[in-house]
Formats: C-alpha cells, structure tokens, sequence
C-alpha cells in the first residue's frame, strides 16, 4: 500500500515535470524560408515553401499566421488551418497565398510567421521575401521535365524576354521558368492560375490521365496558353484532346501501332499549328525544334516562329510587326497630358511613369477606358443624397437657435449665464438630428451591387465566373467574405482612394462622379495598405476573407472562380458559331436564339472595331436605366488597350487578379473574332453571359509556303486541316 501511495503521490509531479519541460525547451523549433525569391506571376496566387526543423519529442499542432509587411506597413495577414509537425525531424509545408506587391523597394518586403500550437507560441522570426514591385511585370511558364535540356531550351524560347526593347530594365519585365508536379493538376483549372503558359512535352504529356487532359482543356478554353509535344505514346484520351485543340476530327491525328504520330521535323508540312480554343491559344509541336542563335535563318525559320510564340502570348499585331523588322516590341507612347480650361501646354509636366518605362511604374495596369461607367453602373440607385434644402435649412435653424434666440430668450428669463451649457447641448442635438437625417436619406443598411461575367465555352460549359462587387457600408466595421474554390482581390478600379483631399460628389440621380484623387505618379498605391486583409483557411479552396469598409467610401472587390454558381441558360451555344456575326442578319438571329432562353435578356455583340448592342423589349425601363451603358463597360473590358502592358498584349491568362487585364479578349486588327453577351438583370445584379465567336478563314505558322512547290497537290486530311487551322 505505501508503494501504491508513493506512485500515486509521484504521478502527477511527473506529469507537471514533463509539461514544464516542454513549456521551457527540451527541444527547440527553427523555421526558414525554402526560397525568399519566388517565381511570382504577377497579380497572381502563388505558393511559399516553408521548412521546419523540430527536435522537440512530441507532435507539434496548430495553425500558422503570417504576417506580410511592405515598408513596415501591415498589408496582408494569412492563417492556416492547423498543421502537424512531425517529432525531432525536419519536414516541409506548403503555403498557398494570395497575390502579392511592394511599392518601391523589394527587400523592405518581410514576412513575419507566428505558430499557434496546443502549448505553447512559437515566434519563428521575421523573413526577407521578394515579392515583384507594382507595375513590375512577372510571367511563369510551367513545365514537368525542366532538367532535360531540349524541353528547358524550348521553355526559353518561348518567352518574350528576347524580343524586350533594350531601354526597358529586366526587372520590368521578365519571364520565369518552374518545374510543375503534373500530379498537382486535378479536377479545378483555378489551380493553373499561378502559370501563364504551360509546356508539356513527351512522355510528360503522355502521362497525363484524361481527367488532366480535361482539366487542360478548360484552363485553355477559359483564356490560358498551352503548348504541347506529342511525340511519346497517345491513347484516345490524348488524340482527342489533340483534336480538340485544333478543331479537327480526331482521325487527323492518327497513330501507328505503337501508338505515336509520324514524328515531323522543323519546316515539314504540319510540324507546327496555331490553335484557337475559346478564349485561350494553344501551339502543338510535333518535335523539339533546335533553334539557332538570333541572326541565324535555319529552319524553322525565325519569322514563323516569331509569328509562333507572339501568337501564344496575345502579342498585338502592330507589335508583331515591328519584332519582325526590328526584334523588338515598341515600347507604348505615353498618353496626351490632359488640359485644363485655358492652361498653356508649356506648365504641363509629363507623367514620370512614361518617361523611360524603366522606372517601377512603367508597365503597371491602367484603368479601362469605361472604368467611370462601370463604377456608375454598381453605384446603388437606393441610395440618395440629403437635399440641399434640407442641409440649408438644418443650418440656418443651428444658426437661429445658437444667436439670437439663445441671447433673446436666456435674455428674458435672466439666464444668460447659462449660455456655456446651452451652447454644447444644442450642437449635440444639431449633430444627431443631421446624422439621423442623412441616415434616413442614405439608409442604415449596407448596400451591395454586382457584375457577374460569366464565360461560356463550347457546348454551354461554364469556364470562368467574374463577379465585381460594389459595396458601400452605412457604418466603419469589417466585411467578411467567404469564399470556395475562388480567389479573392481587391480592384485597381476603385470609387475612392484613401487619404486623398479630393472629395466625392454623389449627384442626387443616383449615379457618380468621382474627382480623380492627387496622386504620386509611381508611389500612389490602389490598395489601402494600412487597412490590412485577412485570410484564413485553405486558398484557394475554402478560406474567408476580413477587411475594414469604411463608413460610406464605396469600393470594389473581385471573386473569380472555375465554374459557375449561376444557372446556365439552357441554350446551344455552337449555333452561334454558325452565324455570320458581322451582318445585320445574323446578329438578329443570333439575339433571337439567346432570348429563346433568355426572355428578358439584352444582347450586345463586340469585335475589334464596332459595337452593337440590341436592348431588351421585355425588361422594364426602370430596372435597366441603371445599366444602361452595360454595353460599353463589356466592350471596355474585352477590348483593353493602354500605355502599359496592355499597349504590348491584348490578353492574359486567367489569374484573377484585380487589375481585370485577364478579360480582355480582342485585338485591334482581328476582325475575325466576336464577343456576344447576353445580359440578365437579377435585384440589384447584373449577369453577362460572355461567348467568343471566330470567324473567317485562318491557316496555321508552319512551313506549307517553302513547301508548296515540292507538294504537287493536298490530300483530303490536309484540306480538313487547313480548314480549322488559324
């Protein structure tokens, strides 16, 4: 019994040791940064590695908060959801994260990581990061097999890097090269976000497993680039895929009985085609080319596979030219400077961001040409302004009270001491009488208003969903934003910047007019970065999103995400492919075919140089004066062009960014290509269904023209080929 007594007695004393152990350190945990240099897409999400090293004896749990700082500014706070370290061993974790940029300065860019286990915190120090400078442009082309040397050549060649003009800094546009986990790619094409193009060659692309091969199709279809090497193996998945790609029936692709396609050489017929797939563009190779040096002709020669890789990247046409002659893009002219009534063109000083574009702010995004309309258009048509008369006659009544009638009437009752009490408690009832007033007139609640553009693919299958939302909130409090298999940004076209003099006018039809806030040419941010953001969860699969919204500052976030959460229209949307867009006839058969399944819908139809827009009959004139000019925002965001990227490209790849660059669709000089939106107007939302429609005749870059003399005649597979080819 004494022993029993004597265990008992030591039991707990053993348990308080061990637990007082750990809590002091009888092991300890050190955290660094697999690489403080990331190859970051620009305006995209990206993953940060981070390696652990614990030599403690039990399993630490609990989730991570990292904290990122610009300049010793609070931008952006992240928390995991919880995670296990494995006792006394090194492991690796991976982090997803939202898009991130510095203003000026990279290194003063820190992270700062916090772990929140069961027992006790860890503060795992404060970490250098380079992230890309805003208006610092990045892309990323992914590829598996990177260590073999014909697919890293072909990964280099195919960047815009050599065609850069020579006063343009690297850092301000520059292109990196990643290995991708093809095992990362699974049903949800959001994941290829991080990536502007992706490469895969060989038994790389031989590998892939149908559900991948759909999941490629979408990202391509949905606006991104894709550039394949069918040299290995292909089942029926891939010949499908193939064909897909190029628009042909899949027998155009046929395989020997080993299951390979006859393998072409540079400068044979079909070694190289163009391929347009809906919103996105695809190369399909059938060898590795071995290019040569820059002044070299061999083939293929360099023209075709400029005319190759500047149709990959969305390259304008004008540019293209001027690579061709000159091996260089021309770098976009800096805009008009604007005139104020009567001011003399000499005091006006050029924009320092156009001065070289080899300062930061070069190549940043600028808004669209419509970006007044669309924040007009999201504007709540609920909310009004106190009338003016109201406003002069609260004032001439606090003016009334506070002169003569407080001297008159503390004058008759023999009070007039009484003046220092009177004085404060009339102002506080002045003050809540307007503050209850223009809640009245402006409403208590907040106010929500939403673009959804939705991206239709072939068969009606939904690609993309972008949702602008408007928000102006009665009071200052945090919004949250939950969000599942989407990213979440905040717009570059905002109603208002922070911390400017300028003030905002609301005219009382409930439409605004936003002054343009003073700005500092490279530093002016379009994020409010003292107002930090916080995530947490899972990115990009189910997270949510906390943020301050100031007391009637009316701003815009962006949601993007694969798929739809809005009910399709049951409509064919290949007979719209069918239809000669660029008549009269046509587009009104076409609005036709969409009010079959969209009553009340309006219709607008967007090509390189002309819009038409056929308003609805049916929807009322109330409910659609507020979009009115949804026409013209749609055509401003499918057809960008500015002085700075957009100058150089016409599209990006998906990235859901808030700059809204990856919505543009068209080029000046294709009139081939329309855009059709069909518009429905839900409570204060308004959705556009987007579908691109390609017309014309169109051929493929390959070496056909140095062919043509020693190929006496085509036969009929050849014929179905060029039919389909760009």
């Amino acid at each position: 019994m004494a022993l029993l007594a004597g265990v008992l007695w030591l039991a707990p004393s053993l348990a308080v040791a061990q637990t007082r152990a750990f809590e002091k350190a009888p092991g300890k945990l050190e955290m660094r940064v697999k690489s403080s240099h990331p190859a970051i897409r620009s305006g995209a999400p990206f993953a940060l590695e981070l390696e652990f090293d614990s030599t403690f004896p039990d399993v630490i749990e609990g989730p991570l908060e990292l904290e990122f700082s610009d300049d010793k500014h609070l931008q952006t706070r992240f928390t995991t959801t919880p995670f296990a370290i494995p006792a006394d061993t090194k492991t690796s974790y991976q982090v997803q994260l939202p898009s991130m940029s510095c203003l000026r300065t990279p290194t003063e860019f820190q992270v700062h990581v916090v772990l929140y286990s069961k027992r006790r915190t860890f503060e795992l120090g404060t970490h250098d990061l380079l992230v890309p400078i805003r208006g610092m442009r990045q892309f990323v082309i992914a590829a598996p097999g990177l260590n073999q040397v014909d697919i890293a050549a072909l990964v280099r060649n195919l960047s815009l890097d050599e065609f850069r003009p020579q006063k343009l800094n690297r850092q301000n546009f520059a292109t990196f090269a990643v290995e991708l986990d093809a095992h990362r790619i699974l049903g949800d094409s959001i994941a290829l976000y991080p990536y502007d193009v992706l490469v895969f060659a060989g038994q790389h692309f031989s590998a892939l497993s149908p559900r991948q091969l759909e999941t490629l199709a979408i990202w391509t279809e949905s606006g991104g680039g894709l550039v394949v090497v069918p040299t290995e193996v292909l089942g029926e998945a891939h010949r499908g895929f193939l064909a897909k790609l190029a628009g042909v029936d899949r027998t155009d692709f046929q395989t020997d009985a080993l299951g390979r396609l006859p393998r072409l050489g540079p400068g044979e017929a079909g070694w190289l085609t163009t391929c347009r797939l809906g919103f996105g563009r695809a190369l399909v190779l059938r060898s590795i080319p071995q290019l040569a040096p820059k002044d070299a002709q061999p083939p293929p020669s360099r023209t075709d596979w400029i005319r190759a890789v500047t149709f990959l990247w969305n390259v304008r046409s004008d540019q293209v030219d001027s690579i061709k002659k000159t091996g260089y893009w021309t770098l976009p002219s800096a805009p008009r400077p604007k005139l104020a009534k009567g001011q003399n063109p000499m005091f006006v000083s050029t924009d320092l961001k156009y001065a070289s574009y080899g300062d930061p702010g070069g190549l940043r995004s600028e808004e669209p040409a419509a970006a007044v309309n669309l924040r007009d258009m999201l504007f709540p048509a609920d909310v009004r302004v106190v009338p003016f008369g109201v406003v002069v006659g609260l004032l001439a009544s606090f003016l009334v009270i506070v002169a003569p009638a407080d001297y008159c009437i503390l004058g008759w009752l023999r009070r007039r001491r009484y003046t220092w009490i009177v004085f404060p408690c009339v102002s506080l009832l002045f003050t809540t009488l307007t503050v209850c007033i223009a809640g009245y007139y402006s409403g208590n609640t907040d106010h929500r208003g939403a673009l959804v553009i939705v991206d239709v693919g072939q068969g009606g299958r939904p690609l993309r969903t972008t949702r602008i939302v408007h928000v102006i909130t009665a009071d200052t409090h945090r919004l949250t934003a939950d969000v599942h298999d989407g990213l979440f940004a905040k717009t570059d076209v905002q109603p208002a910047q922070p911390n400017t003099t300028t003030p905002i006018s609301f005219p009382a039809n409930a439409k605004t007019s936003y002054s343009e806030p003073a700005k500092d040419p490279l530093d002016e941010p379009p994020i409010i970065l003292e107002d930090d953001v916080a995530y947490e969860g899972l990115l990009p699969s189910a997270y949510s999103v906390t943020w301050r919204s100031r007391q009637w500052s009316p701003a815009m976030h962006r949601l993007t995400r694969a798929g739809s959460d809005v009910e399709m229209p049951n409509l064919d949307w290949s007979e719209l492919d069918r239809l000669d867009l660029a008549s009269e006839t046509g587009r009104n058969l076409a609005a036709e075919r969409l009010r079959r399944a969209l009553p009340q819908c309006s219709v607008s139809f967007t090509s390189a140089t002309t819009d038409v827009a056929i308003p609805s009959v049916e929807a009322s004139e109330s409910s659609t004066s507020r979009f009115e000019d949804w026409p013209k925002v749609l055509a401003s965001l499918g057809r960008r062009r500015d002085h700075g990227l957009m100058g150089i490209l016409f599209g990006l790849s998906p990235n859901g960014a808030g700059d809204l660059e990856d919505l543009a669709v068209l080029d000046d000089a294709d009139q081939a290509t329309w855009i059709v939106h069909a518009a429905i107007v839900q409570g204060n939302d308004l959705i556009v269904f987007r579908h691109v429609v390609r017309k014309g005749p169109t051929r493929a870059v390959d070496a056909r023209k140095a062919q043509a003399s020693k190929v006496p005649a085509k036969n009929s597979t050849d014929e179905r080929r060029d039919r389909h080819q760009p």
